[in-house]
């Protein structure tokens, strides 16, 4: 049985029944169709890894470091169902924030 938190974002990431399907039949699957499924995003040789972290580390400086923060937030209260509207609030107040910060 996977842990808690691989059911959790597997769920979310390709629905309940290909979820089922990828846990139940324990088998390995390969990078092409995981891509495809949208549960792995970039594939690099061992050797080539760490450069591409820091890479995309690195690409994260130039943005708001608000921006980031409250998108973040946005991103994972949609993730919790029960939180619809304080989540839909969220996404409105950040952007309302983000454009009076450009604005200032």
């Amino acid at each position: 049985m996977p842990d808690l938190g691989a059911l959790y974002l597997l769920l979310r990431a390709v629905g309940l029944q290909r979820a089922k399907e990828l846990i139940f039949s324990t088998r390995e699957i390969e990078v092409q169709k995981a891509m495809r499924l949208g549960i792995e995003m970039d594939v690099h040789e061992s050797e080539a890894l760490e450069g591409r972290a820091l890479q995309k580390a690195e690409s994260l400086t130039h943005t708001s470091p608000t921006a980031l923060a409250l998108t973040t937030a946005a991103l994972n209260a949609r993730l919790n169902p029960t939180n619809k509207p304080c989540s839909a609030w969220r996404q409105t107040a950040s952007q309302q924030r983000l454009l009076r910060r450009n604005h200032e």
